[in-house]
């Protein structure tokens, strides 16, 4: 039980990183099991970070809805590299922009869970992702400076094998205005 815990953990915070690589091209590292995984995620996808972040700047925010950025030819290649980090890991990633939200799914593939299961590691997440909200609010906020709309959320879902939500969280654009205030 204790190792699952970790492995949660080490996936909400790929999860933060994983954010900073897709939003605006940044690195990440981690901790756990997993820390060799975002290293790689993060070597692999080092030169499309630049990419990206370079096609960013050059388009910015001038007609550029969240959704136009993140299906960017730049942007799918980086978030390819992530993805399949991921189901190395035995996690589904699914990144992907719909209106105002930037939708982060992740499905533990090999973990069926019960209600009670359910509730133990969806504190566990809810924990992991608290000591990086900052950092999900600050996705949102980086990525609501190149695009044209007026907030951008990053909502994160976690899920096991059946589909079951252990944990989702939304983190919003404005919260980051009004965190640094």
């Amino acid at each position: 039980m204790k190792r699952m815990k970790l492995r949660f953990t080490a996936l909400a915070l790929l999860a933060c990183f994983s954010l900073g690589l897709t939003a605006c091209g940044g690195n990440g590292g981690g901790s756990g099991s997993q820390t060799s995984s975002a290293t790689e995620v993060s070597t692999e996808t080092s030169a499309a970070d630049a990419s990206a972040g370079e096609a960013a700047s050059e388009e910015s925010s001038e007609g550029m809805t969240l959704e136009d950025y993140f299906n960017s030819e730049e942007m799918q290649a980086v978030l390819q590299a992530v993805i399949d980090s991921y189901g190395e890991q035995g996690v589904k990633a699914e990144m992907y922009a719909e209106g105002d939200n930037l939708m982060y799914n992740f499905t533990m593939e090999d973990v069926t869970l019960t209600e009670e299961e359910i509730a133990t590691y969806s504190e566990t997440l809810k924990e992991s992702t608290a000591a990086s909200a900052d950092q999900y609010r600050q996705t949102a906020s980086q990525a609501k400076d190149v695009v044209t709309n007026e907030e951008v959320n990053v909502v994160l879902t976690f899920m096991d094998a059946e589909g079951k939500v252990i944990y989702s969280e939304t983190f919003s654009s404005a919260d980051a205005v009004s965190a640094a205030e």
